[in-house]
Order: structure tokens, then sequence, then C-alpha cells
């Protein structure tokens, strides 16, 4: 018998341009899975926490900041590699959020959806790093918690491979970095998506803005 689990769905909400996209895809699918999703403004607060204009905070999702609106996550770090997302924490202080939101709602369980790729650009992702801050919450409030990452061991592929076998609308799931509602297709993170669709063998349903160019190789004989 399978125990029921009542699931709740959050949205951190910052100043990524592409957050109003994102949210609303979100709200699409937690729609149809009869899931509530629930939002945390923090936007007001995220200029206090960065060091300079170019500076943006990237968690729980690779959205780029305004400045750089056709960049993908790992293009953008390697250009700012001292802002909040790129060096100072990004990734902790967005758990670290949604864990205090949990636990202020009796929550003990958080289920982080990191695949194997995005340790390219977040290399802190592993299961060490979720279990000993799990442990640290546990020392904090004497009550056991768990981080969940269901899909850390699969590349991005495996994960459109799993999302079609569940009968999921992949053309619907968003991965461009902007804020257009099309996604651009030339970005680093819609580069990355293709590239998933490819190796999975997947047709790539998704309507983008822009092909990327083909190379064509010629060959002078004489």
């Amino acid at each position: 018998m399978i125990e029921h689990i009542d699931f709740s769905a959050l949205v951190i909400k910052s100043d990524q341009e592409a957050g109003a996209i994102e949210e609303k895809t979100a709200s699409y699918f937690m729609e149809k899975l009869g899931v509530k999703l629930e939002e945390l403004d923090i936007s007001q607060s995220v200029p206090n926490l960065v060091s300079n204009e170019e500076s943006s905070i990237s968690f729980l999702n690779f959205s780029v900041p305004p400045i750089t609106p056709f960049r993908g996550p790992i293009e953008w770090l390697e250009m700012h590699p001292n802002t909040f997302a790129g060096k100072y924490g990004g990734t902790l202080f967005g758990l670290s959020t949604a864990i205090t939101y949990a636990l202020q709602r009796g929550i003990n369980t958080i289920y982080y959806g990191i695949h194997d790729d995005d340790r390219t650009a977040y290399p802190e992702n592993t299961r060490d790093y979720f279990d000993t801050l799990a442990k640290l919450v546990e020392i904090e409030t004497g009550r056991a918690f768990n981080i969940l990452t269901p899909l850390i061991e699969m590349s991005k592929s495996d994960v459109i491979l799993l999302g079609e076998k569940m009968g999921v609308e992949l053309e619907k799931t968003r991965s461009c970095g902007s804020a257009q509602i099309i996604q651009c297709g030339i970005c680093g993170a819609c580069k990355a998506r293709r590239k998933a669709f490819e190796k999975s063998e997947i047709p790539d349903n998704t309507n983008y803005q822009n092909e990327i160019p083909k190379l064509i190789v010629t060959s002078n004989a004489g």
C-alpha cells in the first residue's frame, strides 16, 4: 500500500528577469498535478545581499540576471565569478530559505530537482553537501530533516526520458534564461536543452525563436 503524501511547491521570487515566466510554467504543471504552488517574494531583499549591480542570486533553478538575457548559467558564471551566485553561496542561500519556509509550516522534507549535469556550474550539489545541510538543521531543531534529490544521478537527457515515460508535456517545460515567452533557442540553457533532447532521441517539439546555425564544412581539393 502506497502512503499518501501531501506536497506543496515553492517558488522563491528574487530579481531574476526570467522569474515571471518560470513561475507561470511551474503554476501550469502544479495545477495539472493538483499541487499547491506557494510564492515567497524576496525580491526587495536581494539588492542588500549582493556586492555590485551585476550580481544576482541563482538558486533552485538556472535563471540568469537581466544584463545577460542570452547567456546560459555556465557562460554567465565564467563571466561573473565573484558574484553572489557564482561564488558566495547562492545554493546555500536558496536552500536555507526553503528550509526555513518549510520548518515554519511543520514540513520536514524538501525535494530538490538538481540533476547530474547541473554540477558543471554548481559543483557543491552533491549528496554529502545536502546530507550535511540536513544534519545541521537537525542539530538546530532537534528534529530529523530530509533534503531529497531524486534526479541527482541522472543526466539532463535521462530526465527527458523519464518525463517522456511519465507523460510530461516536455515542450511546455522551461529552460531559457531570458524573460521572453518563447524560448530563445540560442542561450547556454537552450543549447543544453536541445543537446539533451538529441541525446535522448526524443523529438524536441519546443517552440524556439531562433535556430542554431549549422556548421557547413567544405573542402578545397586542389
